[in-house]
């Protein structure tokens, strides 16, 4: 499991965002992951070992079940 954070900013300028991916039987953490961006949707594969999530920053994010992680795009 996988969800972004992020603050909307009063002006132009980004404001940091995070990723954080759970393991979704236990709930242990897997990673935070930080951006320069908040971050958005997430989508998640069928089969539940891949998630991704868009970001402000310009970038989709890729997290498989071990919570590894990567720019996609």
């Amino acid at each position: 499991m996988a969800f972004g954070t992020g603050e909307p900013s009063k002006n132009s300028a980004l404001t940091p965002g995070h990723f954080y991916v759970l393991d979704a039987i236990n709930g242990d953490g897997l990673g935070i992951f930080d951006t320069a961006a908040m971050n958005w949707p997430f989508q998640l594969s069928e089969d539940g070992t891949f998630a991704i999530g868009g970001s402000d920053d310009g970038y989709l994010y890729g997290f498989n079940a071990r919570g590894n992680w990567g720019n996609a795009i």
